[in-house]
């Protein structure tokens, strides 16, 4: 990771298609080669087996620890016991895999990726110029500014942050009303 451009190496034996930019990402550990055709065939990931395995690793971890605290001897309801454990990690998958690679990127990367999604919504508003971006963690929000209209890069996961957060808090409330009225 700390030499990404040999990583990439070429994409032709002729470099038909030289390396443009490398995009490097901590969480989860990635690695974007974008090549001069990457617009109609997309970035190439060399890392690609490496962040499954980590994100298998993960998966793994929250199934196990999701049935020893379904498996626990208690009079608590299983449901509000697997939500305590569930919904933080889904909250930590949707910012890993979602926010916070938009959340680090330069201003030029972050203009493209305003400039991506025009391109892929191009019957939907807005379709004027880019004039800024704007980020902010709480709440979180990564928005394109255009001259006629703003949208959000992050509101689905916005949606989904603000469900995990719900579904903990009624988790919690449960474990703790019941934890309340048995000690009565």
């Amino acid at each position: 990771m700390t030499r990404p451009t040999e990583i990439c190496g070429q994409r032709t034996l002729d470099d038909d298609y030289p390396l443009t930019h490398v995009r490097v990402d901590a969480v989860p550990p990635r690695l974007a080669c974008y090549w001069t055709d990457s617009s109609t065939n997309g970035p190439s990931h060399p890392t690609a087996a490496g962040t499954w395995l980590l994100w298998g690793g993960a998966a793994l971890l929250v199934a196990g620890t999701v049935a020893w605290a379904i498996a626990l001897n208690s009079r608590t309801p299983r449901w509000a016991r697997a939500g305590t454990v569930l919904a933080p990690a889904a909250a930590v998958t949707i910012w890993a895999t979602g926010v916070a690679p938009l959340m680090s990127l330069s201003t030029v990367d972050l203009r493209n990726e305003c400039f991506r999604w025009q391109v892929a919504h191009l019957h939907s508003t807005p379709a004027g110029e880019i004039t800024k971006t704007q980020r902010s963690l709480l709440p979180p929000a990564v928005d394109c500014i255009f001259t006629d209209g703003t949208t959000s890069l992050i509101g689905t996961e916005t949606l989904g942050l603000s469900c995990c957060l719900t579904v903990f808090l009624i988790c919690c409330a449960a474990l703790r009303l019941l934890k309340t009225s048995t000690s009565l």
